[in-house]
């Protein structure tokens, strides 16, 4: 593994949870694994995904920057600069919960 994967892997949690879009399905996303696994068998869905989404991530210590990392590097590879929550694209990141009620 290069020395950059390393370090973007070093700065992401084990695990977070996310909301896949446009299906808005909650999905959880595993450090250095490509791609995602489905929650609840998919029966969260719209807002609660984004409420439960919030919740578990705050409940595993998961900032908003490294949940965006990790769902681009879970999909686009983790080689890819924006799969570091540092990324200048993750600065406005929220809590979903926080997108819902502005």
């Amino acid at each position: 593994m290069s020395e950059r994967i390393e370090a973007f892997a070093n700065a992401l949690p084990e695990m977070c949870v996310a909301v896949l879009r446009p299906e808005n399905l909650l999905i959880g996303i595993r450090r250095r694994q490509r791609g995602y696994f489905q929650m609840y068998d998919g029966t969260v869905k719209g807002t609660a995904a984004r409420l439960v989404a919030d919740r578990m991530n705050r409940a595993l210590g998961v900032s908003p920057q490294q949940r965006e990392a990790m769902l681009i590097g879970s999909m686009m590879g983790w080689e890819c600069p924006a799969a570091c929550p540092t990324c200048d694209l993750h600065a406005q990141a929220a809590y979903y919960i926080e997108e819902v009620s502005s």
